[in-house]
């Protein structure tokens, strides 16, 4: 699991597009499930050891970088978003 500084996330949610894919889990802390040590978490922790040399895998919570929530457009959590290509997926 990679931890980031809240300055460094807007740049890494845009990779280049030859960059590998990057996967951001978006939680928050009043969502059992997906905070730390929920399940959830356990299941991003596992994706990232199983494929992280061929992903990035980003956690984020969506309190806590507003901006960042509306850009991907983030109503509920837990919401994973896909960047293939430096762009987002659906």
């Amino acid at each position: 699991m990679i931890l980031l500084l809240l300055s460094l996330l807007p740049p890494l949610l845009c990779p280049p597009p030859d960059g590998p894919p990057a996967v951001a889990f978006f939680w928050a802390d009043w969502h059992e499930p997906s905070k730390r040590g929920g399940q959830m978490d356990a299941v991003v922790s596992h994706l990232s050891e199983a494929h992280g040399p061929n992903a990035l895998f980003l956690r984020v919570e969506a309190e806590a970088v507003p901006q960042v929530a509306v850009m991907f457009n983030i109503a509920v959590v837990p919401t994973f978003a896909f960047l293939l290509g430096g762009a987002p997926h659906p």
